[in-house]
């Protein structure tokens, strides 16, 4: 498969199209956890390129909410636990009950509840793409697709969490041979892309996405320059596994972890 020139284009011309979430089966979800007389209507702002917009509550008397502002009366459940064994059976109960059985931990509120409902096609697509950079890395004898899990990654997590790309950590040993002294201006590059000022760092949501981008930008460097390895691995026809990573957050679900013993997405709404 050639370079995919249009994703390195969105990456470069607006970044937050990389923002996860933005699903509108988020009120699908919501719809599922509320009170009789409360239902949700989808407000689109999508632009052609991302989709995003948000849920909106509404009761037969006429009066709505924002979802931060929803009384404790709409909701049937009061707690996480309840909402996610919910949802899990009127959502998706096939592709929910597969991630239910995969969960790196469990929802802690009815928010995370809602975000691992809001996607579940998504879902499926991120994790074909998670076995095709794999298959992609086989030729750099990157280890095999392990289990793939999920949890929910509001922004606060996103804080304290740190991008894990240790399955293909043998990939640095070629970038030095390589780029010899210049192989992390790629990846510096990458992390600049998504970030909003010129001394700054990629916000919390971004910053996957960013990693992804800064190691496809030094990956693809070598495949430009048709890099032969001193033990015969040739650059020029290999297809970026780092491209199929960015593409999952190109759909709006977040890559934590890419780990030679589990892969960890996470969802964000």
């Amino acid at each position: 498969m050639p370079r995919d020139d249009e994703l390195y284009a969105l990456a470069r011309d607006d970044r937050r199209i990389f923002f996860p979430g933005g699903h509108p089966g988020k009120a699908r979800a919501v719809q599922a956890l509320l009170s009789p007389g409360y239902h949700t209507k989808w407000h689109d702002r999508s632009d052609g390129k991302r989709s995003c917009g948000f849920v909106t509550v509404h009761h037969t008397d006429g009066e709505w909410w924002h979802m931060d502002r929803l009384p404790p009366a709409a909701w049937q459940v009061s707690t996480a636990a309840a909402a996610w064994t919910s949802l899990v059976q009127g959502v998706d109960a096939s592709i929910l009950g597969s991630v239910d059985a995969r969960l790196a931990e469990r929802p802690g509120t009815l928010e995370d509840a809602v975000s691992l409902a809001s996607a579940p096609d998504t879902m499926l697509r991120a994790e074909a793409l998670v076995r095709e950079a794999f298959a992609r890395a086989a030729p750099l004898d990157a280890p095999a697709c392990p289990q793939i899990l999920w949890r929910a990654m509001p922004s606060d997590v996103c804080a304290r969490t740190s991008p894990d790309r240790t399955a293909f950590d043998d990939l640095w040993k070629l970038y030095r041979e390589a780029l010899r002294g210049d192989y992390m201006d790629y990846k510096h590059k990458g992390r600049a892309q998504f970030a909003f000022s010129s001394h700054g760092d990629p916000p919390p949501l971004l910053k996957f996405s960013a990693e992804d981008f800064g190691e496809a930008l030094t990956f693809d460097e070598l495949r430009k320059r048709a890099f032969v390895s001193s033990t015969g691995l040739g650059f020029a026809a290999l297809e970026n596994p780092f491209e199929s990573l960015l593409r999952i957050g190109r759909i709006g679900i977040l890559v934590q972890e890419v780990s030679p013993k589990r892969v960890v997405l996470g969802t964000s709404e």
